[in-house]
């Protein structure tokens, strides 16, 4: 997958500094606006790069309250071995630890690409 839209090209580059001498932007506006852009993005990402390289098998300690209450089924953490599962192309083990862990990798990946390739906006 491509990660191009974390780049700032040279386009984009004459496109801020004319407006921040055309429009008179702030440095705060600039950064509150990509950060709006751009945070949800990065969010999920982030998140399947976490969830990717997390180590499923593993009884380290955990943020779940439901094991710290030591109920032994916590539909969470189903579903997050399910996501794991999944970006390991384990569908049938994903399936296992949750069914909705596919359609749940799928939502995901299509909101990221929504959030990739939006139109185009003019910093207001």
């Amino acid at each position: 997958m491509e990660f191009y839209f974390l780049f700032i090209n040279i386009k984009s580059c004459y496109f801020l500094t004319t407006a921040i001498f055309k429009m008179n932007i702030s440095f705060k506006h600039l950064i509150k606006y990509y950060w709006q852009q751009y945070f949800e993005c990065l969010f999920w990402i982030t998140s399947f790069v976490v969830l990717f390289f997390m180590d499923a098998g593993t009884t380290a300690p955990s943020l779940c309250i439901f094991k710290w209450l030591h109920l032994s089924h916590c539909p969470g953490c189903g579903l997050g071995h399910a996501i794991h599962c999944a970006l390991h192309f384990q569908f049938v083990s994903s399936f296992q630890q949750h069914p909705m862990g596919i359609v749940a990798v799928l939502i995901i990946l299509n909101r990221i690409k929504q959030l990739s390739f939006k139109s185009k906006t003019v910093i207001q």
